[in-house]
């Protein structure tokens, strides 16, 4: 029987309360997908969270990158659906209202790229 090992990352707010209790719930969900989980229990713990100022700077930065990219999807979707309006629409309210939106999210990513390229040197306790 082949065997995989799948490393998952799940985000919990107050659902569960330890790895235990996600452990718990993971393997329950994998049994009624019908995989028979092994040892997930044994797995499961909690990802080491930034201590220093620096790090955590570096965890936010990583959660504008990741927000970042999510906004160019939508500027994508959006340039996508204004390109391909058809010619009776290409001058209407639509049209006008996909433009703003399209230029709202340029703007966000304009900020974020500030936001990213901002460098930060924090003093030391000493």
């Amino acid at each position: 029987m082949p065997t995989f090992q799948i490393a998952l990352t799940i985000k919990v707010q107050s659902l569960a309360r330890s790895p235990q209790e996600v452990a718990k719930r993971v393997a329950a969900a994998l049994t009624e997908a019908k995989f028979k989980a092994v040892s997930v229990a044994e797995t499961v713990k909690k990802p080491p969270q930034p201590t220093t100022r620096a790090e955590r700077l570096d965890a936010a930065m990583s959660l504008v990158s990741d927000a970042r990219g999510q906004i160019e999807d939508l500027k994508s979707e959006l340039e996508d659906w204004h390109g391909n309006l058809p010619e009776n629409l290409q001058s209407s309210a639509k049209a006008d209202d996909l433009q703003s939106a399209i230029d709202s999210l340029e703007s966000i990513i304009t900020d974020l790229d500030s936001a990213e390229n901002n460098d930060v040197s924090f003093p030391s306790m000493m």
